[in-house]
């Protein structure tokens, strides 16, 4: 019996340090991964808020860039139009007096006036729809490509929408200088119930005492600098999860950045849920 108590004691002590030690490793080792374990989760959320930081940085980086232009480009808009239609005033006025010098010693009034609204009858700007005209000071239009059954009528007692008399207005601009900016408001062709901004700029045609200037709504030319943001906004990389837009909550329009074929959306065409999509 003492023997086999013995044997017993010999196996604890032969057997337990060892237990002891494979036991006490387990559970540093588990403690270890445990620790591991939240060390990595930690890192990860360290890491996912940090590139989640930097992507908002970034995102708001672009957004700023892209409103700054926006703003830039929307507060010079005025000031593009007018250098528009001036450069293209100056371009008719410099081709009548070119066939006037060259032709006013050897071709009658007449002839010379006919040479000139034949230059200029066809000519166009600002996608089309920029025009050249020519009155005399005494109110009779010489040149209306747009209409030209009107072409010798008096428009001394034409009035705009607002009730300015338009002609008038512009010879009493052009009285003691030689070319001046002009504003007045008109309905647009197709939009006879509305009535919008135009911009317009005469010079004085000296040989034959004439106008000869253009107008643009102000609206269109507008329209056609949002086409440019577009083109701007085109320059961001982008794919079907990253893009810009921009809302017009008066005009219940989405102007979109060009992605797959997708670009400007009336809210009310937004219909599919590929479409809708796009919000979220």
């Amino acid at each position: 019996m003492i023997y086999k108590n013995e044997k017993q004691l010999i196996n604890i002590i032969k057997f337990t340090p060892p237990l002891f030690i494979i036991s006490i490793s387990i559970i540093i080792t588990f403690l270890l991964y445990i620790e591991k374990q939240i060390d990595l989760k930690k890192q990860k959320i360290s890491i996912q808020s940090e590139y989640i930081k930097k992507k908002e940085e970034s995102v708001q980086a672009e957004v700023e860039n892209l409103y700054n232009f926006i703003i830039q480009t929307q507060g010079k808009i005025e000031d593009k139009l007018k250098k528009s239609i001036k450069e293209r005033v100056y371009e008719a006025n410099n081709i009548a007096l070119r066939i006037y010098n060259e032709n006013k010693d050897t071709k009658t009034k007449d002839e010379i006036i006919k040479m000139i609204k034949d230059a200029l009858v066809d000519v166009r700007f600002n996608d089309g729809r920029g025009y050249i005209f020519i009155y005399t000071f005494d109110y009779e239009c010489i040149l209306l490509p747009i209409n030209r059954k009107n072409e010798g009528a008096s428009v001394k007692d034409f009035q705009d929408s607002n009730g300015m008399y338009l002609g008038r207005e512009i010879v009493n601009s052009l009285k003691d200088k030689d070319e001046a900016f002009l504003t007045w408001y008109y309905p647009k062709p197709n939009e006879l119930d509305s009535s919008y901004k135009k911009i317009g700029f005469n010079i004085h045609f000296k040989p034959y005492d004439w106008f000869i200037g253009t107008g643009e709504y102000f609206v269109d030319f507008e329209n056609s600098v949002k086409e440019q943001i577009t083109e701007y906004m085109s320059n961001f990389k982008t794919d079907v999860n990253n893009y810009f837009f921009i809302l017009d909550y008066n005009n219940k329009e989405a102007l979109f950045q060009k992605i797959n074929g997708f670009s400007n959306k009336s809210f009310r065409d937004l219909t599919s849920k590929e479409d809708k999509d796009l919000f979220n």
